[in-house]
């Protein structure tokens, strides 16, 4: 599955997931055709998990987002963490979702400054 950010406005996606499902690939908008665009605003996917916990892995073949040291103003949010900023390929964030649990990533970005993205 790919979910691209962009493809969700206005609704938000939700996914149901088990341990034996596929990976999905979550994209931000425009990744690989350009910089993603001003104003993004609570793009919104919800995976829910059903009768056994799961470990959410979340890796990065790449991320580049405006950075701020807070990330006020660009930000993939992960559970309600915050991440920005240009990572080196391969970084993992790993999370523990338990049974009959739902985990939201969001993403957002304000009206300037603008970077490749993330997959």
């Amino acid at each position: 599955h790919v979910v691209t950010f962009y493809e969700l406005n206005p609704t938000p996606f939700n996914v149901n997931f088990e341990s034996t499902s596929p990976p999905i690939v979550i994209l931000s908008p425009n990744y690989g055709r350009g910089n993603y665009p001003n104003d993004v605003n609570n793009f919104t996917l919800t995976i829910r998990s059903n009768s056994e916990p799961l470990v959410l892995v979340f890796y990065f073949r790449h991320f580049d987002l405006e950075y701020q040291r807070v990330c006020a103003f660009d930000d993939l949010s992960l559970q309600g963490i915050k991440y920005c900023g240009t990572w080196e390929t391969g970084r993992s964030i790993p999370f523990y979702l338990p049974e009959f649990s739902s985990f939201v990533v969001t993403f957002k970005t304000d009206h300037s400054v603008t970077r490749s993205g993330f997959e």
